[in-house]
């Protein structure tokens, strides 16, 4: 099953999966939505990359 593959012990558990699907980050902080919306947003700012725009044009 899903829960002992990824070892979710009990709710609610906090996975990241990154670039390997297989061994995800658990998130471990606060339960508060301010500590868990600040550990989202430094989880995207290390696993995605930004887009770089060369030029814009309009239509």
């Amino acid at each position: 099953s899903l829960m002992s593959r990824y070892n979710v012990q009990g709710f609610p558990t906090i996975l990241v999966f990154g670039a390997d699907k297989d061994s995800p980050y658990p998130y471990e902080g606060e339960r508060a939505a301010s500590a868990i919306e600040r550990f989202a947003i430094e989880q995207l700012e290390t696993i995605v990359q930004p887009v770089e725009v060369n030029e814009l044009t309009s239509p």
